[in-house]
């Protein structure tokens, strides 16, 4: 077998076990805000919010200021800050919540699983 620096060129530079691959996949959730019924949402992960169609009134706890979100524009979010969110007119507001997907990890809880049974026999 040949050592890695000739099968790669001669690179030191490679990093084994962990992986490097950029956040491609993407969860987005399309819903609706009507107007006259302002909605209240906890973030549970960092996203970004858009507005598809209509002007929408959004206000962030523990924050000073107030957002318009104009048809087109987008706003970062933040994991874990609760948010309020209204439409301004007649016209129910369309929204798009688009995060990073992020595979769920279980190799610590079996990992957990597998030592507590070797302690309780």
């Amino acid at each position: 077998m040949e050592p890695v620096q000739q099968l790669f060129g001669g690179t030191q530079s490679l990093v084994f076990g962990k992986w490097h691959a950029p956040r491609i996949a993407k969860i987005a959730m399309q819903f609706a805000v009507a107007p006259g019924k302002p909605v209240s949402c906890l973030v549970e992960a960092s996203s970004e919010i858009h507005s598809n169609n209509a002007r929408v009134w959004l206000t962030r706890e523990c924050d000073d200021w107030d957002y318009w979100l104009l048809p087109g524009e987008s706003l970062r979010l933040h994991r874990g800050e609760k948010i309020w969110l209204s439409t301004d007119g007649n016209v129910a507001a369309e929204l798009t919540l688009t995060h990073d997907y992020r595979q769920p990890r279980f190799q610590f809880a079996r990992w957990w699983a597998w030592g507590r049974g070797l302690l309780t026999g």
